[in-house]
Order: structure tokens, then C-alpha cells, then sequence
């Protein structure tokens, strides 16, 4: 896993612009870790709230050339799918833009519930997870992920960003 140290540069009472966005983005995940690979951005629903548009926009105008593919899937939890106008909604993105700006990324649901998309990484240790839940769980877990992706990159409610 990729990690770099960022100081960020906002606050309650300013928003950053597009280009102090991408200086931060370049300097936390340099698109050349990207290059070539298939990138999947996973992102929160609308249940929770972040500058989802303005991200989805510099994370294309930082990594989009850079990567193989750049798609974005709605992280939904266990909610209800939704339709494709919506998700681009979501992100903020028009049919026209989807042609002009994204025209090799693709706008999903994360489907949660079809077991056969995700394959799995390995598990962590009933013990393990027994030590991190300070005695509350003591079972295996399995650790899968979405087979769309050569590198999935997080983005939370709160803007952070977290490479695996």
C-alpha cells in the first residue's frame, strides 16, 4: 500500500480551489503510481456529504491520462442500487460530460449483493481480529474485492484519499 504524509490547506471557512486540490492530490498519490493500471475510485453514497463533483473532476484531470481506466463506483453499503442517471448525478457529471470529459471511465454501483463479482485476497485470522476488536469477535474475515480493479482508490466522506 502506497501512504505519503499531506498537509492539508482547508478549513470550515474556505474552500480550496481546483488547482490547490490537484497540487494536494499529485502530492499524496503521484500519477505515476497510477500509470497503466486500471484504477477504480470507490466514493460514499449520498448519505454522506463531501465535494463529491469537484473530486471526481481533479481525480480525472490528475490521474485520467495516467491510468488505463479510471471508473468510479458508489460505495452503497448494503442500500439499494442506483439507476445510472443517478449516479451521474451524484457525481455531478452531464451526458455531455461524461462523452467529453470521461469517455473511457465508467459509473457504477458497487453490488454488494452479487458475490460472484469479488474474489477474494485472503483472510484475516479469527485471533487477529479477537486482538483488534479488544475480545468483542473472534471469527475469520475474509478480505475480497472487486475484480474490476488493479488499484482501488478510497475517497471518504471527508475528502481523504487512501490508496491500496
Amino acid at each position: 500500500m502506497h501512504t505519503q504524509e499531506v498537509t492539508g490547506q482547508g478549513s470550515p471557512q474556505t474552500r480550496l480551489t481546483e488547482d490547490e486540490i490537484h497540487d494536494l492530490i499529485t502530492a499524496g498519490t503521484p500519477p505515476d503510481l497510477f500509470r497503466g493500471k486500471k484504477v477504480l475510485v470507490l466514493t460514499p453514497d449520498a448519505t454522506r456529504t463531501c465535494p463529491l463533483p469537484q473530486m471526481i473532476r481533479c481525480l480525472n484531470d490528475v490521474y485520467g491520462q495516467a491510468c488505463r481506466r479510471l471508473d468510479f463506483m458508489v460505495a452503497l453499503g448494503s442500500h439499494a442500487p442506483l439507476p445510472a442517471e443517478i449516479i451521474l448525478e451524484l457525481y455531478g457529471v452531464s451526458p455531455e460530460d461524461k462523452e467529453a470529459r470521461f469517455p473511457s471511465s465508467e459509473f457504477f454501483n458497487h453490488r454488494w449483493d452479487q458475490p460472484e463479482i469479488f474474489t477474494q485476497l485472503g483472510e484475516i485470522p479469527a485471533e487477529e481480529i479477537f486482538t483488534l476488536s479488544e475480545g468483542h469477535i473472534r471469527e475469520r474475515v475474509p478480505v475480497v474485492i472487486n475484480r474490476k480493479s488493479e488499484g482501488i482508490l478510497f475517497v471518504d466522506h471527508a475528502g481523504e484519499m487512501l490508496y491500496q
